[in-house]
């Protein structure tokens, strides 16, 4: 089934490890988020949700799409990769001018 292939690819995905790790130390810094057991897996539980929630997003969109612009995955994913290279230049041009 696609659909737990899906999940078990991301529950596996090492960078949320770092991205959850960075943005809770964030919340915990700011005072949004307090380090009780109740508040840390409340948050768990939202972060987990908010990330199916997205991915589900991600996945209809990516669906609605291919049938919409009647094109392949393959277009598709230049056009992802088009997006995410302009992003990255954008970046980097802030870095070195910012």
């Amino acid at each position: 089934n696609r659909f737990w292939l899906g999940v078990t690819m991301s529950s596996l995905n090492p960078a949320q490890i770092a991205f959850w790790f960075i943005w809770t130390g964030y919340f915990i810094s700011q005072l949004w988020l307090h380090t009780d057991s109740t508040s840390l897996n409340l948050f768990t539980v939202g972060s987990a949700f908010g990330t199916v929630c997205g991915l589900a997003v991600y996945m209809y969109a990516g669906k609605f799409l291919i049938r919409k612009l009647k094109t392949s995955n393959r277009t598709l994913n230049k056009i992802t990769g088009f997006i995410f290279i302009a992003a990255a230049l954008a970046q980097i041009y802030r870095l070195l001018h910012g």
